[in-house]
């Protein structure tokens, strides 16, 4: 029944909010900054409605160490797809996520992430990769957060999994904080 109930919420989430996203893609080039962070309110809206009603909780430790004066990159695990969901409620600055490229199929979610600076990676093209990656650089440096899983995928085992080539490198080349994100639970979601 929840599973119903979130499908349903998610519906009206994305036809109540269609006009703002058309007014927020209309300002983008000209006010980013303030798009972007309204987009992001306006998702991380939508992500704590869901959670409180389908019940589910979050324990956080250790937010308060983040500098939110600064982008940094987030390096975290991925064991479920609600760890995207779970991160985004509770990180304090603008942020984009690193995205496999098959969602950006998806209507409506793939528009929303572009508004809040989402990337979508083609891991199978080394070279659309490194794009992404450059394009990581130029966001931190003009104050975008960047999340990313460096094992590329999803995965279930009890030790991660090898970090991808060039995962870290928007912290090497722009000398941001590297910010450790363990997420724990969601796979059972």
């Amino acid at each position: 029944m929840r599973t119903i109930l979130i499908l349903l919420v998610l519906v009206v989430f994305f036809l109540v909010t269609f006009p703002i996203y058309l007014l927020l893609r209309l300002f983008r080039n000209k006010y980013r900054h303030a798009t972007s962070a309204i987009a992001q309110g306006i998702v991380k809206y939508a992500f704590r409605f869901l959670f409180f009603i389908s019940g589910m909780r979050i324990v956080v430790k250790g937010i308060e160490n983040v500098p939110k004066d600064e982008a940094v990159l987030y390096v975290s695990n991925h064991r479920s797809i609600m760890d995207i969901v779970v991160a985004y409620m509770t990180l304090p600055t603008l942020t984009g996520f690193v995205s496999k490229i098959e969602v950006k199929k998806v209507p409506f979610l793939s528009w929303w992430m572009v508004l809040v600076n989402c990337l979508f990676l083609d891991r199978s093209d080394i070279k659309a990769g490194l794009k992404v990656i450059l394009t990581c650089i130029d966001y931190i440096k003009d104050g975008y957060s960047i999340f990313i899983a460096p094992e590329g995928t999803r995965s279930h085992e009890k030790d991660p999994l090898p970090f991808k080539d060039g995962s870290l490198k928007p912290a090497q080349k722009t000398g941001c904080p590297i910010i450790p994100v363990a997420i724990t639970g969601t796979d059972d979601l």
